[in-house]
């Protein structure tokens, strides 16, 4: 016999108002978002995956989430990279509109859960890339077009060059007991400008050339790469003349000519730069912080006002006159070039006649 009815009641007003708050948030954003079932199938999804699929809410809700792509194979394995991982990153895909229209979008999913750590299914959204990919085509052929024009005109260069320095030497040679000392000293003057002009082509050779060249990555001794740099661009010098002083560098993973290359520039700057000084020291050394290595070359030479750190690391940009410190404003470039082409960036802090130091990161191995 029935003797009552036990009832008991929680309170749901703020469930409620957090999953308003929840679609409130959903709504708010401008990437197709979407919640996916195990089964693949859509459970929930914002204003911008209908306009970006151009299928109605009723539609989407129940339907396989894989057919809205152009490639639904390749959207189901990323889903299952998802239930691998408990995540993915920066899935490349390619949404196709009802009326045809593609979107090239990344996504970003994770696996979320109930209190019980039960997986409940896929949050996954979208970033429509399509203006940032052809935005970077756009810069991409840029420099392709700059590389060729600065490769073409170069090679231009070189027979008037040529003809400048042959011409000057003739007259150096053979007329030279004919000039007086201002003739003699204007020659000299043509012939230094015309070396200084071929080595300002080479250089601007070699930085065109190292945006079209290939990264082979391999394993590099970074310590015995400096150093062995180092004891190249000293060899001609008494041992005693430079406090010299490296630290056991990490390794890293990198294109080994490459690499070499930055240290010959960063190395033979601070050689350069401290000759002037009594007691010139340069110290090699490296921090890690993270997944990043910054390697470091420190001296105690001329410096550089830090005012004009934006020029440092720019095509022909020079902080020093050639009189006193010859170059031609490309190594640095260069430098800046391979670093940003291995994932890594440069930086230098610096203090006029009190120094330099010169920066470089690299992802750690």
């Amino acid at each position: 016999m029935v003797r009552g009815i036990f009832a008991a009641a929680r309170d749901v007003t703020e469930t409620k108002k957090a999953s308003r708050y929840a679609r409130s948030l959903i709504e708010a954003s401008l990437d197709p978002l979407v919640t996916i079932s195990p089964e693949g199938k859509v459970t929930d999804t914002n204003e911008a995956t209908i306009n970006v699929t151009g299928v109605s809410r009723e539609k989407l809700i129940g339907s396989d989430f894989f057919n809205y792509f152009t490639e639904p194979s390749k959207a189901r394995e990323g889903y299952k990279q998802v239930f691998k991982d408990g995540f993915v990153t920066d899935y490349p895909l390619t949404f196709r509109s009802q009326n045809g229209k593609l979107t090239d979008v990344l996504y970003n999913a994770s696996v979320y859960k109930d209190e019980k750590n039960n997986v409940l299914g896929v949050f996954a959204a979208a970033r429509d890339y399509t203006r940032v990919k052809q935005d970077t085509e756009d810069v991409e052929s840029a420099n392709k077009e700059l590389e060729a024009f600065s490769y073409s005109v170069s090679h231009d260069l070189r027979a008037p060059l040529r003809a400048i320095d042959g011409f000057a030497r003739v007259l150096s040679e053979e007329y030279g007991e004919k000039l007086d000392d201002e003739g003699r000293r204007i020659v000299g003057i043509i012939q230094d400008n015309a070396l200084q002009m071929g080595k300002l082509i080479d250089d601007l050779l070699s930085f065109s050339h190292l945006g079209r060249q290939e990264i082979k990555k391999e394993y590099v001794g970074m310590e015995a790469l400096a150093d062995g740099v180092f004891k190249e661009l000293t060899q001609a010098m008494p041992p005693e003349r430079i406090a010299y002083t490296i630290q056991a560098l990490p390794d890293s993973r990198a294109d080994a000519a490459m690499i070499r290359l930055v240290w010959q520039n960063l190395l033979s700057n601070a050689i350069k730069f401290t000759r002037k000084k009594e007691h010139p020291v340069i110290e090699v050394g490296s921090t890690i912080d993270g997944n990043v290595i910054t390697y470091y070359v420190k001296d105690n030479g001329a410096g550089f006002d830090m005012k004009y750190i934006d020029k440092l690391f720019n095509v022909f940009q020079r902080l020093h006159v050639a009189a006193d410190f010859e170059g031609t404003g490309v190594g640095l470039a260069n430098v800046k070039r391979i670093v940003e082409r291995h994932g890594g960036r440069v930086w230098a802090e610096s203090k006029v006649d009190e120094g330099a130091t010169f920066y470089f990161s690299l992802p750690k191995i």
